[in-house]
């Protein structure tokens, strides 16, 4: 069942809603005691070195956790037909730089650095502020896991619209599988991941008006997001 679907659908559909909520329900249970074992851990008496070094770790291993957990949480509502959108302003270049950054606080790695080119001045959308960030996230997110050396984000704004682009300097996705790239549950042969983070960030930019589209270079993978501006008030 498609995310533009209403709630309801066949026995099968509403089986797999169930679940996926439930699998949702079932991690988050066991990561809160996880977290709040971890947090313990840190408090009290200065931690030495070491035992920072395995805090940090467990505290980035919790985080891709979480993260599932809210993906597939997402997932379900999407199949399900019942995720609505807020519809608030806000300014794409903060949230951008954001999102990135929470993106590089699970998925980075020492060796990748990310570089921003930004617009000096503010760059305003309407739009559900938690969803975007989440979208434009998770497409950081799969550019910090392939990328060799460099992640770049650019934000632009052209008439209309405003453009975010998210690029790595990886292998490239092979031609055959670029048309699969934004399906559920598809993964691909040399690609990390479960098959759900760019589904989400497809669906929830296609939500709230706007598009994300792969561009393939040789040995570049550059994704970019399209939303419509917000119209000036009369």
């Amino acid at each position: 069942m498609s995310a533009d679907e209403p709630s309801g659908g066949s026995d099968g559909d509403r089986a797999w809603v169930n679940f996926l909520s439930g699998l949702a329900h079932d991690l988050r249970a066991p990561l809160g005691v996880l977290t709040e074992a971890v947090s313990e851990l840190t408090a009290g008496p200065e931690p030495t070195d070491d035992q920072r070094l395995v805090a940090a770790l467990a505290t980035k291993g919790l985080g891709r956790l979480n993260r599932l957990a809210d993906r597939i949480t997402l997932v379900a509502r999407l199949e399900a037909g019942t995720l609505d959108l807020a519809q608030s302003p806000l300014e794409l270049t903060a949230l951008t730089r954001q999102a990135v950054e929470e993106a590089a606080a699970i998925d980075g790695r020492r060796e990748v650095s990310v570089s921003f080119q930004l617009p000096s001045a503010p760059v305003r959308f309407t739009g559900d502020e938690k969803r975007l960030g989440r979208a434009i996230s998770e497409g950081a997110s799969n550019a910090f896991r392939h990328a060799r050396r460099n992640v770049t984000v650019i934000v632009t704004v052209e008439p209309g619209e405003a453009r975010v682009v998210v690029e790595d300097d990886g292998r490239g996705v092979a031609e055959d599988k670029r048309a699969s790239l934004f399906q559920r549950f598809v993964p691909h042969k040399g690609r990390s991941g479960t098959g759900i983070g760019l589904s989400l960030a497809h669906d929830l930019i296609q939500r709230q008006g706007g598009r994300i589209e792969l561009v393939a270079g040789s040995s570049t993978t550059r994704f970019l997001v399209t939303l419509p501006m917000a119209k000036p008030a009369s």
